[in-house]
């Protein structure tokens, strides 16, 4: 398609620098327009709630998030840090004809921290009602509609037809909306520090399950160390995450390594140790 070709060649022009043109890239820029519609559809399908059984789903009216929003979870925070950075690169890239060095910036920031962190730390809060849903579904809207405009000079056609479809907007185009401007106040070196830690921990659990291939539906007893106060905090702050995205069925928090009757294997992270009961 037409924005898989611009975006394939867009991530090869350097400056200064002949393009050779591969098909397989091509390919694989689709893929990209591919992911980003496919977490479209996932955010549309939870912006709204069917509350009886043959009625029509309203469609969903955002509230503007702020960052003095005391519902806002630390992933809520993450993503729009992120999302600042990210327009931040975004629009130096452009400004600069350093096109591919914007594409890198929004491609980590589609793919990774949003497709493959944030919907899926958001997919047990969006299982809630009341509050906490409603806080995420505020958050999903605006980083999906931001990236939408921050994406659109590049890949066109699929950001106009998703962005249709999620603002409901009647006889108006992506075209005329601004395109986005970074806000400080979301950006937090804190938050995102904290993050990086809980990411770690994650990945580390998953690590140890596939070094010992075990199947990824079992779920087993997790158990973590934190190295000091501030580390055992943000574990327990984020203790469901790391629950659900490691597949654990607990997680318990100890003052060392695990002993006992259990074989247990762990993994230094930044914030301590995290183990598994094998």
């Amino acid at each position: 398609g037409a924005d898989a070709l611009r975006f394939y060649l867009l991530q090869h022009a350097g400056m200064n620098q002949d393009i050779r043109f591969r098909e397989d890239g091509v390919k694989l820029a689709g893929q990209f327009c591919n992911k980003l519609w496919n977490a479209s559809r996932f955010v549309m399908m939870n912006l709204t709630e069917n509350a009886n059984e043959g009625t029509e789903l309203a469609r969903f009216v955002p509230s503007l998030v702020t960052p003095e929003d005391t519902t806002l979870s630390t992933p809520d925070r993450w993503i729009l840090s992120r999302l600042q950075r990210t327009i931040a690169a975004v629009t130096d890239g452009i400004s600069t004809y350093n096109m591919d060095a914007a594409m890198r910036a929004i491609y980590s920031f589609v793919w990774d921290d949003f497709c493959d962190w944030y919907l899926e730390l958001a997919k047990p809060r969006l299982r809630e009602s009341g509050e906490e849903r409603i806080t995420t579904q505020n958050v999903l809207y605006h980083v999906l509609e931001t990236t939408l405009r921050l994406l659109h000079p590049m890949i066109p056609f699929i950001t106009e037809e998703i962005w249709q479809n999620l603002t409901g907007a009647q006889n108006a185009t992506i075209m005329r909306s601004e395109f986005p401007l970074v806000d400080e106040l979301w950006v937090s070196d804190s938050v995102e520090g904290r993050m990086d830690i809980v990411i770690e921990a994650i990945r580390a659990a998953r690590n140890l399950r596939a070094e010992i291939g075990l199947p990824p539906g079992q779920r087993l007893p997790g158990a973590i160390v934190p190295k000091n106060v501030g580390a055992a905090t943000i574990f327990a702050d984020n203790q469901v995450s790391v629950i659900g995205l490691a597949r654990l069925t607990d997680l318990t928090f100890m003052d060392s390594a695990p002993g006992g009757g259990g074989a247990w294997a762990g993994s230094p992270i930044a914030g301590g140790e995290i183990f598994i009961e094998i």
